[in-house]
C-alpha cells in the first residue's frame, strides 16, 4: 500500500525525512506539509523533489511555521523535508509531509 507519512524532527543540520511519493486523489497528485517548531527556532526547512533516482533539488524553503500542500502531476516523483548543511541555527522543528 505504501507509505502514507514521512516526519523528521530536525534538530541540526543535512537532517531529512525519508522520501515519498504523492498520491493521486481529487486535484491531482497531492501531498500535505507540515512545520511546526519550538519557539524561536532558526533554520531553513526545505521542500525537495527527485524524479527516479536523481538528485534531490529544493523546490520551495520555510524559516517559520507552515501548514500547506504540495501538487505534482508527474508519475515517479519523491519528495522529501528537511533542513540542508549549512541552514540550521537553532530550535527543534518538527515536520511532516503525509497523504
Amino acid at each position: 500500500m505504501g507509505v502514507k507519512s514521512v516526519e523528521k524532527t530536525v534538530d541540526g543540520a543535512d537532517q531529512f525525512s525519508a522520501p515519498i511519493s504523492p498520491t493521486y486523489g481529487h486535484g491531482g497528485h497531492t501531498l500535505n506539509i507540515s512545520i511546526a517548531g519550538s519557539s524561536g527556532w532558526v533554520a531553513e526547512i526545505h521542500i525537495q523533489r527527485r524524479f527516479d533516482s536523481g538528485s534531490w533539488k529544493t523546490i520551495d524553503y520555510f524559516n517559520t511555521d507552515f501548514e500547506g500542500r504540495i501538487s505534482d502531476d508527474e508519475e515517479g516523483v519523491q519528495y522529501r523535508i528537511g533542513c540542508p548543511a549549512g541552514k540550521y541555527t537553532s530550535g527543534d522543528i518538527d515536520t511532516r509531509l503525509s497523504k
